[in-house]
């Protein structure tokens, strides 16, 4: 599998600043294998963070105290968690492809997902039998999709 991303589309400026290409070790091993793999299959680009490049995002990976965006129990603070936009798709395309095809091997390591946002957050929390939940950010209400085991 190719990989897409640089090491800073995972991490912020400080952590890259502090640990290089060590970054990685802080990121769940599930999550690159899922990017890299989504990318592959949606044959379009996908942007994490972009700060490398000039851009403003520096937070859709892993998150410390630093962030504006932190809350202690963040998945993100794990590095188990992701928020990014795929070119020329909508989130809720991102989000319905991700649920239609969660019975991949490299899919199902995503257990949450959030809804009701512009765009698309996934992480690999643990869920009873590996289920795959979704969540609505305003509505507070969760879906739950079950998997073959």
């Amino acid at each position: 599998m190719k990989n897409y991303f640089k090491t800073q589309e995972y991490v912020s400026k400080d952590v890259y600043k502090a640990r290089g290409e060590k970054s990685m070790q802080l990121i769940d091993n599930r999550i690159p294998v899922f990017l890299n793999n989504l990318r592959e299959a949606l044959g379009v680009p996908i942007t994490v963070n972009d700060w490398l490049w000039g851009g403003r995002c520096e937070w859709r990976g892993l998150r410390n105290s630093n962030s504006s965006d932190y809350t202690p129990f963040s998945q993100h603070n794990f590095g188990r968690a992701l928020d990014f936009k795929v070119s020329g798709m909508t989130s809720d395309d991102v989000r319905k492809w991700i649920i239609d095809n969660r019975e991949l091997d490299w899919v199902k390591p995503i257990t949450f997902l959030e809804s009701e946002i512009s765009w698309v957050h996934i992480d690999c929390r643990a869920t009873p039998n590996n289920q795959l939940w979704v969540w609505g950010l305003h509505s507070n209400k969760t879906t739950v999709y079950n998997r073959v085991n």
